[in-house]
């Protein structure tokens, strides 16, 4: 290759440098787990919280700082870390995503059974992956699994198609 292709090439990279889209930030993350994109109209209300055990604490605190007197049940299904992401669109109603990493599969599955996790009659959602819906109108709350994370979602009835959607645009973050 002459000088003049070598020059023509380092412009042509130099080039798609500057017009390539600026890397965007993902919005949360937690050890494997990414969510690139809020839903359509909907904010952060506050920055991702991550919390994790007594003995292991995170930035945010522990689990049971974030859920006072219920961290039990998820500590004894493997609990190491927790994320928590509330969103909020213009009308003020709230879509609420935690993202618990249970360190196995096995310990993931064994939480989505658990009543004291997922609500006695809670029901099957298609949403791509193990997942149950429980209605407690008017809240609406979806549990479903993917490798070693539960992933939690709840909003109000009227949010139940946004609720699903991220549901599975959460499943997808996980690999």
């Amino acid at each position: 290759m002459g000088l003049e292709s070598v020059g023509v090439v380092a412009w042509v990279v130099a080039a798609a440098a500057l017009s390539a889209p600026p890397a965007v930030k993902p919005v949360a993350t937690l050890d494997g787990f990414v969510l690139q994109t809020l839903p359509r109209g909907f904010a952060l209300e506050s920055e991702p919280e991550i919390y994790g055990t007594p003995e292991h604490k995170e930035k945010s605190g522990t689990v049971f700082d974030y859920i006072d007197g219920g961290g039990q049940v998820y500590i004894a299904h493997g609990l190491r870390k927790l994320l928590h992401v509330r969103m909020r669109d213009a009308e003020q109603r709230v879509l609420t995503l935690d993202v618990f990493d249970l360190a196995s599969p096995a310990n993931a599955a064994a939480a989505l059974a658990d009543e004291g996790i997922c609500a006695p009659g809670s029901k099957p959602v298609d949403v791509g992956v193990p997942a149950r819906v429980h209605h407690y109108p008017p809240e609406y709350l979806l549990y479903l699994v993917k490798g070693r994370f539960l992933v939690y979602l709840a909003a109000t009835d009227e949010l139940a198609d946004v609720v699903r959607a991220l549901a599975r645009q959460a499943a997808a973050a996980i690999p």
